[in-house]
This record gives structure tokens, sequence and C-alpha cells, in this order.
């Protein structure tokens, strides 16, 4: 190879040097990522990112603290059908490797817990586009509180950075519903321009995101359709949505406050900053399993309150918005409510909060059984529907 490196140089080939060595990585670039997606024939991420290894020092999040006073999960004595459950649940838990913990709550009280190292039950699990979720809580809290005004009125009311964006224009239930208007992301609800860029360049910022409308026009990305008409899960729609949040009294200001403080944490949560120093809106929340476990609970509380505002808000957030009839995105699911899926896999509806590489938090708010799973591979989905829709047909106490 010296010898060739050296005859092109004395032969003033230097050009066709760098041309060969270019194309020579770009295929070697190309193949690696084919073997890595054939060999792993599911989305899949390491088990040390899941379980904190995004975390600082790598990464710069906000930090929210437990609460003083933690809301206690306490075992439940287990009737004959709860252990069949939870036999089902340690059976799937075996077989399947990639899980890393398997949570299962009934009332406020544990049925089953199981972890997988590095995963423990005080590991802060990383959340892919479940944090979605709670963006979308986020901001029917902070309607209820009237920090921001209705949601049928276009984005752009409550910020003046999407002015002249796609998702300006939109209303804020339209970006809740992920129906912005915007064409159709890819299958993680990327648009290609660098979401997740590696760690040399660092995260782009999520204004930078939206500015890409602004910057080079509405088309950027395709012809923007009708707002509310079209479901197609877009990250940047998330993104739209903190924004509104970060210009009226702050994202992590307002998420703790109606949220996280509310829940009776009992260790820290993180949420991963971008280069702005603002939340990574679509992907990047972390909280033990049980703390996790504890939002859900929340979310019930939060549907069933006596509160009017916050309690109709959450009705429409966790019920049928918008049909998922392209299946563009979430195959396996048929509809979206507000930043959550919408399913029926036992007796009646649940909400779940998905994200990539098979985490899960699925909720059922009629019997209160929640399922918190956190995963490195998402190969085993459909088993965790099977799980819960046989728990949901359990009548309960």
């Amino acid at each position: 190879m010296s010898k060739l490196i050296k005859l092109f140089i004395t032969n003033g080939n230097k050009m066709k040097l760098v041309k060969i060595c270019f194309f020579n990585l770009l295929f070697l670039s190309f193949t690696t990522v084919l073997a890595q997606n054939y060999s792993a024939q599911a989305p899949y991420v390491s088990p040390e990112s899941v379980t904190g290894g995004w975390l600082p020092p790598r990464w710069t999040s906000a930090i929210f603290p437990p609460s003083s006073t933690p809301l206690p999960l306490p075992n439940k004595e287990l009737t004959d059908e709860d252990k069949r459950i939870a036999k089902m649940a340690d059976s799937m838990f075996e077989r399947h490797t990639a899980a890393l913990g398997v949570l299962l709550i009934e009332k406020g009280k544990i049925i089953y817990e199981r972890y997988r190292a590095p995963g423990t039950v005080t590991s802060p699990m990383f959340s892919w586009s479940m944090s979605k979720t709670l963006v979308g809580d986020t901001i029917g809290q902070m309607m209820c509180a009237g920090v921001i005004g209705e949601l049928d009125k276009p984005a752009s009311t409550y910020s003046k950075d999407l002015e002249g964006t796609v998702y300006g224009e939109a209303t804020v239930k339209n970006l809740l519903t992920m129906s912005s208007g915007v064409a159709a992301a890819d299958a993680n609800g990327s648009h290609r321009v660098g979401q997740w860029a590696g760690l040399t360049n660092g995260w782009y910022t999520n204004l930078s995101l939206i500015k890409e409308f602004k910057d080079r026009g509405k088309t950027f990305f395709g012809n923007p359709l009708k707002s509310g008409d079209n479901f197609n899960y877009s990250n940047i729609d998330t993104t739209a949505l903190s924004n509104i949040a970060d210009n009226n009294g702050g994202f992590v200001e307002n998420f703790d406050k109606y949220i996280w403080s509310q829940i009776g944490a009992e260790n820290k949560g993180y949420w991963m900053l971008g280069a702005d120093k603002k939340v990574i809106a679509f992907g990047g929340f972390s909280a033990t399993d049980r703390d996790w476990g504890r939002l859900a609970m929340f979310s019930i509380s939060q549907l069933k309150s006596d509160k009017t505002c916050i309690s109709n808000y959450m009705k429409e957030a966790t019920s049928r918005q918008i049909s998922n009839s392209k299946k563009l995105q979430g195959k396996l699911w048929h509809y979206y409510g507000y930043q959550q899926w919408i399913g029926n896999y036992g007796s009646h509806a649940s909400y779940w909060w998905v994200g990539f590489a098979g985490q899960s938090v699925a909720i059922d708010p009629v019997s209160e059984r929640i399922i918190v799973v956190s995963s490195h591979v998402d190969n085993y989905r459909g088993e965790i529907f099977n799980l819960f829709g046989a728990w949901q047909r359990i009548p309960t106490n």
C-alpha cells in the first residue's frame, strides 16, 4: 500500500489518491451500516445508553430533584391472577435479553419488577420518543394554568419564533396530534437534517430545526399539507411545542412546576439539552422505571381530576384524535392522541408512551394498571401487547 501511495504522489496523482481514499472510506461506512442494520433485525441501541450512558458528563442535562416525600410504591399482596400475570412477565423477561427493566403497577402497588445489568432499580432509564408525551402533558398543564390560551389558535400566537413556518401556521392542537402539515418524516420522526448529530458536531439546536423551514422555505422537506388533516409523525412538531413553553416561562420550569414536582419522585430526573441549552424535546428525558411509573400514575390522576380543564384535556390527550391510516410510522397503532399512541389490546382502550428500541409505558386508566419496559432492542413489542391485553382482561378486585 505504501508503494502505491508513493507511486501516486511521485506521478503527481494526488487528486486520484484523494478520490480513492474517499470512496474506500465511503464504501467501508456503507457496508458497516448495512451489516449493523441486517444483524440487528430491529431498532437497537446499547444497553449502556439506555441505563444512563447518555447522561452527564457526556451530555449536559437539566436535572430535576427527587421529592422530599417520595410517593410510596409498595408491593401488592398477590392474588392467583396477579401471580399468573407476574409469571407471564417473568417469562417474557427471561426470553428477551434486550429487556433491561420491567415494572408492573396496579393502583399504586407493584405486581412485578425485575432488572437486567446494567439496569438497576436506581438507573435513570433514557427515553427516546416517550419524552414526547411529557411535552404534550406540559402544554396541557400550561393551558389550564392560564400560561397559554386556547389550543385552536395558531402556534405563532404563543411564540414569535414560529412565525413564517409550517409550525407557526398550524394550531397548537395540530402540533399535539402530529398534523402540522409538514411532509412525512422517516420511521423515527426525523427529517434527516441532523437532529441526531454525533458528539463531535453536537445536537442541532431546537430553534435551528424550526428555522430550516423559515430560512429555506416551506417546501424544504416537501410540499406542506393542510394542517389538521394528515397524521405525519414528526420530531419537530414536538420541538415546536417545547418552543412554545420556552417562550412562556421556560419549558424546564413549566415541566418541573406542573408535572415533575407533583409526582413524588424517588430519584433524580434528567432532560438532555441541545447546543442552545434547551431540552431535546422529542427524545431526551431519563428517569428510573419507578419514576416513569409515577409519571404514568400522575397522568391517570389528572385524567380523573375534579378540575374540569385538566381532566378534559387529558381525556382528549389519551383518546383517538387522528387516524394513523398511512402507517408510515407507528405501524402497530391505528390512532394517535396528543403526543401519544392509542391502543386497544385488551377489553378497552389504553394509551402508550413509546420510544425507539422497545421502550414502552402502557396505561389502562380504568383499572389503573401500568407496564413500564426499558429495552435496547425492539424485537418483542408484540409480546408486551399480549401481556398487557391479558392483564387488562382480568377484572379488578
